[in-house]
């Protein structure tokens, strides 16, 4: 019998922690701030189906998406990535997240296509686990929301 989790803040810390420092090369820093509501920035999105089903959401404000991916794509300072590359790499981000999270709760389950849009700051769901982290001093959120 597959013993299958349901993740929760500890887990989803653990696995940020090891995709940061392996993807971004940087440690996860606790946000201290306030919560910005209404900033404008880029949310990414992934869908885990099987026996976990969920979506993982990763939203930062536009300054942060641009230096997440400087760092993935190891780009020197100053230089302004591309719109699709900042896509892409928030995207690839979303997507080893739910990767590592899948293979952490164990059972059957696949990974949908990561979706990257623009938009402002998203609601704090209720019935989602949501864990909020500092790059560069911006709000980094990621939620877990159960499948609905």
């Amino acid at each position: 019998m597959t013993t299958v989790l349901a993740p929760d803040d500890v887990l989803l810390g653990a696995v940020v922690e090891q995709v940061w420092t392996a993807m971004l090369h940087r440690p996860v820093l606790p946000w201290l701030g306030s919560w910005p509501s209404g900033q404008t920035g880029v949310l990414a999105s992934i869908t885990v189906d099987g026996d976990w089903s969920g979506t993982l959401r990763l939203w930062c404000p536009d300054s942060a998406a641009v230096s997440m991916t400087r760092a993935l794509l190891r780009l020197t300072e100053g230089v302004d990535p591309e719109l699709d590359d900042v896509e892409d790499a928030l995207g690839e981000v979303v997507n080893v997240v739910a990767g590592s999270l899948k293979g952490a709760v164990g059972g059957t389950s696949s990974l949908g296509l990561p979706s990257v849009t623009r938009g402002s700051t998203p609601e704090l769901a209720a019935d989602a686990v949501h864990l909020t982290v500092s790059w560069h001093d911006d709000p980094v959120l990621i939620s877990i929301l159960p499948a609905r």
